[in-house]
């Protein structure tokens, strides 16, 4: 700015006036300073602040993300604990392969189904309600499959039946016998 500019102005102003355009001068500046530098900068964002941003969005995402896998296992309907389940099999003496074979808390099924394999034998339940049931029973396989028959009609209201080349299996109303 230039002091022949203001026509009747205070002395002290135009010290002030002078001393700024002086500063102005020295430091090679001039009018339009503000333009040149503001026109100098980029309109848009910087890249940076972009990449900051895309940044956050992704990381709030897979923290929400893993926040709400980690509550997935609480809105699943509670399942009934399912019984373990184990067959183990045991050597003889003197015998390599194992002679013994444990059921624990097998279903009948399975077990009818490994025994009668190993005769050669079908298994046929005349009844449904027998086959869902769990047993712990230990079955050699030396002895003839009379002996596994009788050892499981020795529970309550059920009956295993050998006749020909098919094991057959039924429940037993104990109330009937007496």
């Amino acid at each position: 700015m230039n002091t022949n500019d203001v026509p009747k102005a205070h002395p002290s102003l135009l010290d002030a006036l002078r001393r700024q355009d002086e500063k102005a001068q020295q430091m090679n500046l001039s009018e339009g300073f503000e333009e040149r530098v503001m026109g100098s900068l980029p309109k848009n964002r910087s890249p940076r602040l972009r990449l900051s941003r895309i940044a956050a969005i992704f990381l709030a995402a897979a923290f929400l993300g893993g926040l709400a896998w980690a509550f997935v296992p609480l809105l699943r309907p509670k399942e009934e604990a399912s019984p373990t389940t184990e067959v183990t099999t045991l050597p003889l003496k003197g015998e390599q392969g194992g002679g013994l074979l444990s059921f624990a808390n097998v279903r009948l099924d399975s077990i009818l189904t490994v025994v009668a394999g190993h005769y050669g034998l079908e298994v046929s339940f005349r009844d449904e309600a027998p086959r869902e049931l769990r047993f712990t029973v230990t079955w050699n396989r030396r002895l003839p499959i009379a002996s596994f028959v009788s050892s499981l009609n020795e529970f309550d209201g059920l009956l295993l039946t050998e006749e020909r080349d098919t094991l057959f299996v039924e429940s037993v109303d104990t109330a009937e016998e007496e």
